[in-house]
């Protein structure tokens, strides 16, 4: 049996100061857990974090392995050298190569081309991948993915679809809870201008013939994005007409009443905890009293981030009880990959409320806060 390699070589456009960052956050991989949590002698740095998030990525392959998978070196001219030695490890590469990238805010690309190499000769093993790298996202290219296309291109054109320039055909596999499956036949037609309408082999609607109906089309009406499904080939007028305008990116992160009228954005609630002697809690410039603050009807705490994982480290340091080690651990290696300045803490678990990760309930919890708050006023004045 063959084997299969990855041959490549790449550079990050570093300077000498940040390749030397680089090359120090790879050194310190060996000192993560490579189990996916952080070891217990982990120090609050930026290189540390490289070094943790780039493990985290890829913690199956370092587990396995013991290594990062691919060869790296400062460049004086090119910046930091990543190549193959036997093999390269392609998607680690990449997760690296971005992770750096955003690190350091870069907005340059990163081309990676590899080629496949065989111990011995074989058929349909030879080819390449690509990946094309920046700050925000990882994409990639398979040759193998590429030539299956074609093969399908061809079988349409022998259907007599390929010839048509306003039909583009695809396919792809059916399954079912049996784990069977069986290969789906289509098309996307252009000819309208007005929006493109989706054809399926065996599918067909009321007013065409079943071999070029297409019970599906999307289409812009009034400035609104929707899909209009012809779901009864014995009915003329369509089944369902579907707004996509809730999908749009312009609507991330906002909530709609029910009436769709009324748009309001969705934030993060402004809390903190002031830096005097006794501590208070203030969430939307409303100043919580320790009498509401430190209940525990709404049982969480307002809690600096970074004081939680300097206090977990200490307590790791010293605490002997494996199982309470874990699950500190899991702790620690969760707050260690948010950015958040606050984050509520359960009092009673180990659960952390981020405002990144969990937006509405983070809000609610601030809510609960706010509305105890105003019981508590309102019973002083009564």
């Amino acid at each position: 049996m063959s084997n299969i390699l990855n041959n490549a070589c790449f550079a990050i456009p570093l300077s000498a100061q940040q390749s030397a960052f680089a090359l120090e956050a790879l050194d310190n991989v060996k000192h993560c857990d490579t189990s996916n949590r952080p070891t217990i002698n982990v120090t609050v740095s930026e290189v540390h974090a490289v070094a943790q998030k780039f493990v985290t990525e890829c913690h199956e392959y370092i587990e396995n392995t013991g290594e990062v998978g691919f060869m790296v070196e400062a460049h004086p001219t090119q910046g930091l050298l990543i190549s193959h030695g036997e093999h390269i490890e392609t998607v680690n590469a990449a997760v690296f190569t971005q992770i750096i990238l955003a690190h350091f805010d870069l907005d340059f690309n990163v081309a990676i081309q590899a080629s496949h190499v065989s111990s011995k000769k074989a058929l349909g093993v030879y080819g390449g991948h690509a990946f094309f790298v920046t700050k925000d996202a990882v994409t990639s290219f398979d040759l193998s993915s590429w030539v299956h296309q074609q093969r399908e291109l061809h079988v349409q054109k022998l259907k007599g679809l390929a010839t048509q320039p306003n039909k583009i055909p695809f396919s792809f596999n059916s399954n079912d809870d049996n784990g069977s499956s069986e290969k789906v036949h289509g098309y996307i037609e252009e000819g309208s201008s007005v929006g493109i309408s989706v054809h399926i082999d065996g599918y067909s609607d009321h007013c065409s013939n079943d071999d070029n109906g297409t019970p599906i089309y999307i289409e812009k009406y009034n400035n609104e994005l929707r899909l209009v499904a012809f779901g009864d080939i014995n009915q003329e007028d369509h089944t369902h007409l579907i707004s996509l305008e809730g999908a749009s990116i312009n609507t991330r992160n906002i909530t709609i009443d029910n009436d769709h009228t009324q748009i309001t954005s969705l934030e993060p609630i402004d809390a903190y905890v002031t830096d005097c002697s006794e501590k208070m809690l203030v969430l939307e410039g409303k100043l919580i009293s320790p009498e509401v603050a430190n209940s525990e009807t709404v049982n969480y705490r307002l809690v600096d981030r970074e004081e939680q994982i300097n206090n977990l480290i200490s307590w790791l340091a010293e605490a002997s009880n494996n199982s309470d080690k874990l699950a500190k651990m899991d702790v620690l290696h969760f707050l260690m990959n948010i950015d958040d300045e606050y984050v509520f803490s359960q009092i009673s678990t180990n659960e952390f409320i981020s405002p990144t990760i969990a937006l509405k309930k983070f809000n609610d919890i601030c809510e609960q806060f706010i509305a105890e708050q105003t019981d508590f006023d309102t019973a002083l004045i009564n």
